[in-house]
């Protein structure tokens, strides 16, 4: 009899662990998603810094060419303009970047919050069962 009653229990706990194995898989499968996505923020956070090097070697070759000539011609002039434009466009993406990379290491922190808490509850609930059967 009491064999049957362990049984029942054990029947009865089964789905409740199939839904837990279902949501594991499912913040499985979007934290990987999110790692893709980081993946391409930081190739793109690459790709601007490497912009703002190249504008910045720019510049300084402008500076040495200005430094070296005794006046200042009028190409030069919009050139470090049009160069200034671009890398107040760069930091201005830079920031988005920045931005957008925190708000998923806050997503990643409330996933990982929220994984933790599942498997405490899952802890709980077999710990309570085991403890009902003894």
């Amino acid at each position: 009899m009491a064999s049957q009653k362990q049984n029942s229990k054990v029947i009865e706990m089964e789905p409740l662990y199939e839904e837990i194995r279902k949501s594991i898989n499912n913040v499985l499968d979007i934290t990987s998603r999110i790692d893709e996505r980081l993946k391409i923020l930081y190739e793109k956070d690459d790709e601007y810094k490497e912009n703002f090097q190249q504008i910045f070697r720019d510049i300084s070759s402008i500076l040495q060419r200005l430094a070296s000539n005794d006046y200042i011609v009028p190409a030069m002039v919009d050139t470090i303009t049009e160069l200034k434009q671009k890398v107040h466009e760069l930091e201005i993406k830079m920031s988005n970047v920045h931005i957008t990379v925190k708000d998923h290491n806050d997503k990643w922190s409330k996933l990982l919050d929220w994984t933790f808490k599942i498997a405490l509850t899952a802890m709980s609930i077999y710990a309570t069962y085991r403890l009902g059967i003894n």
